[in-house]
């Protein structure tokens, strides 16, 4: 598990320990001519998701995608006494810090 844990924070990386700029004028100027339908069908309005249920399905993938994690762990939740607790604040936090500069729009 640690091993997987530094492969991880290794790739992940180059991309936690960077500030980005985001733009996104190319999304704002297709919004304009999308029609209502196809506006309602393609959502790009980040304040619109359910990040604790985004969360909940990114959690277990990473589990099991990334960490390859056996089946059987998939529905098992990290609890204090999980070996994966550390690993998986961590992951939060540095998401969901990320995720915060995003919605702000403070990457540069």
């Amino acid at each position: 598990m640690v091993s997987k844990t530094n492969r991880f924070l290794e790739t992940m990386a180059y991309f936690g320990l960077r500030e980005w700029h985001i733009a996104n004028e190319n999304v704002v100027r297709l919004r304009t001519l999308l029609t209502p339908t196809e506006a309602s069908m393609l959502e790009f309005d980040l304040s619109t998701i359910d990040w604790d249920e985004y969360f909940q399905s990114y959690i277990p993938g990473i589990r099991r995608y990334f960490l390859a994690e056996p089946e059987q762990h998939k529905e098992r939740p990290i609890t204090s006494g999980s070996k994966g607790i550390a690993w998986h604040r961590s992951l939060g936090h540095t998401l969901g810090a990320r995720t915060l500069k995003l919605d702000r729009g403070t990457h540069r």
